[in-house]
């Protein structure tokens, strides 16, 4: 009976130390064990094109309309726009991007005027490019769905290229036209859109909106005066709805 009284207290501690030694030995396996990661992307850039329309009232108001050789208004054309950028929350983007938009009004290839003025193909181009701020909120997300609002500010020039003839294939940021304007360009822009994820890090989505974006009056490439039809002055306004897709990396 001593016996068993003996080895019944000691078989106890034996156990209890066994159980300690898993427990403490497990813990230290877990805190060794790297965490899952729960953090998602932290920077992004994305490539963006499609259409616009534009308002351009007292430009066509006061010269398209004017030159009977031009056969539509200058109220459409191309947007296009590069952003890059990080995340400051899972739903949450900040960023620069740089932005260009284009149009242009044209002639039929010949014009004839009763049959004794002639004209060659004429063209009106008007073009912004410049860079802002953006903001992007995600008001919905999955694994490979996105709901998306934005807000962007921009500052840039616009200019106007009237001319004859054919274009040069290098026109960006060139005077190339017979008569040539420009002028600072501010703005604002507000979007919705959605997106989804084919590929890891790649998003393919599409976004809509409206943009504010006018110019100061525009002055003369070459002497700096001030462009004034009919005592209006005209001005580039790319104010209008905006539908754009893109193609997105995030990292």
């Amino acid at each position: 009976m001593r016996g068993r009284r003996t080895i019944a207290p000691m078989t106890g501690r034996v156990a209890c130390s066994a159980v300690m030694v898993l427990v403490l030995r497990s813990s230290m396996a877990l805190a060794a064990a790297p965490a899952p990661s729960l953090r998602g992307p932290l920077a992004f850039a994305s490539l963006e094109g499609g259409f616009a329309t534009f308002s351009m009232q007292h430009l066509n108001r006061y010269y398209i309309d004017r030159k009977v050789f031009f056969s539509d208004h200058l109220d459409k054309g191309f947007v296009g726009e590069i952003e890059g950028g990080a995340f400051i929350h899972r739903a949450m983007q900040v960023g620069v991007v740089l932005a260009y938009a284009a149009g242009s009004s044209e002639s039929d290839e010949h014009y004839t005027l009763d049959s004794l003025v002639w004209y060659d193909f004429w063209y009106c181009d008007a073009a912004f490019l410049g860079g802002g701020l953006l903001f992007r909120y995600f008001p919905y997300m999955s694994r490979s769905v996105r709901i998306s609002a934005s807000c962007k500010v921009y500052g840039g020039r616009g200019a106007t290229h009237v001319g004859y003839g054919r274009r040069p294939d290098e026109r960006l940021g060139k005077d190339y036209g017979d008569l040539n304007h420009t002028a600072p360009c501010f703005g604002a822009s507000l979007c919705a859109g959605g997106s989804l994820c084919p590929l890891p890090h790649i998003w393919l989505g599409v976004e809509t909106g409206y943009r504010l974006l006018r110019s100061a009056t525009l002055q003369n490439s070459a002497d700096g005066s001030a462009w004034l039809r009919e005592g209006h002055d005209i001005n580039l306004d790319f104010s209008g709805f905006v539908v754009r897709g893109k193609v997105s990396i995030e990292l």
